[in-house]
């Protein structure tokens, strides 16, 4: 049951999306703004170090929503604790006039299409990124996390030919799937989604939906087509 409007916090965030660029907050210089669905992510700069980074917010437009809140700090803890090769590392996290934030490192590689177009001529290359992929998948199924949103903007390849994990916003511990986790049933990105999510029982897609999403994903890379008509 809510608790009662006057009982519960109250959010006053004054961020919203940065239009005046550069932007200095903390220790960081923000330069431009990236794409991105739930969230505000600047490119910028550490100044103390210095070193490029990446700044993630949530969206201003979500900020109310308790829900949307609480997933966005739940996606900082996992970056934070998962301490994988595979996953983009928290750099500092907190909240900036009262919207939650957190900075990791700027990585600048490419989308796991665009590598795949572009540097993977032949089918031993994309499998073996596809390897790369299924041991970075695996050891967050190890530590009882899904990521259930796994597709090309969330799966960047570093410039060493390395798998960089990104945007845990879906993500759910393993242990607690018959829990309820959403007002909204249907969670994902269409196309990617396993059948359980697609059929509006987000709550119950586990480490059975990030193997349906690479399923789909290797589909995609060897004929150049997705496995079901839109």
């Amino acid at each position: 049951m809510m608790a009662p409007p006057e009982d519960r916090p109250t959010l006053r965030p004054t961020l919203y999306a940065i239009r005046d660029l550069p932007y200095e907050m903390g220790p960081y210089r923000l330069t431009r703004k990236l794409p991105e669905g739930m969230a505000e992510v600047y490119e910028g700069v550490d100044l103390e170090t210095p070193r490029p980074v990446a700044v993630k917010f949530l969206r201003h437009d979500m900020l109310m929503t308790d829900e949307a809140r609480q997933r966005f700090l739940q996606e900082i803890e996992l970056a934070a604790n998962l301490d994988h090769s595979g996953v983009v590392p928290v750099l500092r996290s907190g909240t900036h006039e009262g919207v939650p934030y957190y900075a990791m490192p700027f990585i600048k590689g490419k989308r796991l299409d665009q590598y795949l177009e572009e540097d993977c001529p032949t089918l031993h290359d994309k499998l073996y990124v596809f390897l790369d992929l299924c041991r970075v998948v695996s050891a967050l199924h190890k530590r009882d996390w899904a990521h259930r949103d796994l597709k090309p903007g969330n799966i960047l390849v570093d410039p060493y030919g390395t798998i960089r994990l990104l945007d845990f916003g879906l993500a759910k511990d393993t242990r607690a799937l018959t829990q309820p986790d959403s007002r909204y049933a249907f969670l994902g990105t269409l196309g990617y989604m396993a059948p359980e999510q697609a059929g509006g029982d987000a709550e119950k897609a586990g480490p059975e939906a990030d193997v349906y999403a690479i399923g789909v994903l290797m589909y995609r890379a060897l004929t150049g087509e997705m496995p079901h008509a839109d």
